[in-house]
């Protein structure tokens, strides 16, 4: 699932129910968004293909990011 279909889940919980919880997990989210140029590559053209975790530079989707979906499902 892509990061926006991710964050969209969240988002799809009643804040009333678990409010914490929904800013909690998009928290994690906004720290691990996926970065499309990592440092040292000035644009897109240099390695288009690697996509890697903002945070913690693992590619996306790192751990974190898995785990989340998984227990989403």
């Amino acid at each position: 699932m892509t990061y926006e279909e991710l964050l969209a889940k969240i988002d799809w919980y009643d804040p009333y129910y678990c409010e914490e919880l929904q800013k909690a997990l998009l928290a994690i989210m906004e720290l691990h968004k996926p970065q499309f140029n990592p440092p040292g590559c000035e644009d897109e053209t240099c390695c288009p293909a690697f996509v890697s975790c903002e945070d913690c530079g693992a590619y996306y989707p790192c751990s974190t990011i898995q785990a989340i979906e998984k227990e989403l499902g």
